[in-house]
């Protein structure tokens, strides 16, 4: 017997809303994700790449999906 599947590995997605941030929930060492967000990685993380990468999810309809790595930028409460 030969089955065979397919996989999708998404990795380190860093998924971030700032929307409704309260300065009290980044004073601790989440201001330095904050800033690196803001400075940095906010260019490389864009909507448009995640909004493409589920697109072709929906294409191509993989049997499983593997998600590894940071999924999030920031551990915010929301």
């Amino acid at each position: 017997m030969n089955e065979t599947f397919t996989l999708a590995h998404l990795s380190d997605l860093h998924l971030c809303s700032l929307n409704d941030v309260k300065v009290r929930e980044l004073l601790n060492k989440r201001i330095y994700g904050y800033l690196k967000w803001q400075l940095k990685r906010r260019a490389e993380h864009r909507r448009e790449v995640l909004d493409a990468l589920l697109l072709n999810l929906r294409h191509t309809t993989p049997d499983h999906i593997s998600v590894t790595g940071d999924l999030t930028h920031l551990g915010l409460p929301k």
